[in-house]
């Protein structure tokens, strides 16, 4: 028997596992992001209570959110605290240069109304967690 018909039976047997393995890493580690202790922050664009005074169409609000990991600091602390209002802060910034970029005739850039409006969005998130903290 020659090698080749040998090592083909493993070759095909291989071949038709290794596609699953990178979707099972991918979904365990999905898992381990779900599990962690994060902050959502939403950054807007438009509002869609407004209406466009050529057409009268609706603005559709565009939006773009970041993730802010939290598991790693102690929130019961000031420091901690402190900590996580940065990160959602420079999460909020990011979100809204990013828009700033992509959309940049929709709101004027610089003006600061994008982040504040991310940062207010992420309230309800934090009282929550502080909340599970004891304070």
């Amino acid at each position: 028997m020659s090698r080749s018909l040998v090592f083909l039976p493993l070759a095909l047997a291989m071949s038709m596992t290794l596609p699953l393995l990178p979707a099972q890493a991918q979904s365990q580690a999905q898992a381990d992001a779900d599990s962690r202790t994060a902050i959502t922050v939403l950054a807007p664009r438009a509002r869609t209570t407004e209406r466009s005074g050529t057409t009268g169409a609706p603005i559709q609000t565009i939006t773009t959110q970041s993730i802010v990991y939290v598991d790693d600091l102690d929130l019961r602390t000031p420091a901690g605290r402190a900590e996580m209002k940065n990160r959602i802060e420079v999460a909020a910034k990011d979100a809204c240069s990013w828009l700033d970029e992509v959309y940049p005739m929709a709101e004027p850039p610089g003006t600061g109304q994008c982040t504040a409006e991310a940062i207010k969005r992420t309230q309800d998130q934090v009282n929550t967690l502080l909340a599970s903290y004891g304070g």
